[in-house]
């Protein structure tokens, strides 16, 4: 059961890319929506509060996986945030060091995830 999560920044969110993807939604690729996955719809579920029609790599990378693997479930995860550094800051970070920040969202993802 592949289980891929991806993380970052505004090229994890999808920033611009809010248009149609060229991706076909199937059921074999889920993705994780806050409390249980569901088949992946760009522009629909891979988005965030601030961008919800927005879509990322996960399109791409999901794409190239159907074309690879002819059966099997895909189970994807997203967790992003545009105009975060890595190094802690006064914002929002990457930082493990940094409480509560996107570190550790990615990492409560990630668990809830399994």
């Amino acid at each position: 059961m592949p289980l891929v999560l991806f993380a970052g920044q505004s090229n994890a969110l999808g920033f611009g890319n809010t248009g149609p993807a060229p991706y076909t939604p199937t059921w074999r690729v889920q993705i994780w929506t806050g409390s249980t996955f569901n088949y992946m719809d760009p522009g629909v579920n891979t988005g965030t509060a601030a961008n919800p029609t927005a879509w990322g790599p996960e399109v791409g990378f999901a794409r190239d996986w159907l074309a690879a693997n002819p059966s099997g479930i895909l189970y994807l995860g997203k967790v992003a945030k545009g105009e975060t550094g890595l190094p802690p800051s006064a914002g929002l970070d990457w930082s493990p060091a940094s409480e509560g920040e996107m570190f550790d969202r990615a990492e409560a993802v990630a668990r809830a995830m399994r």
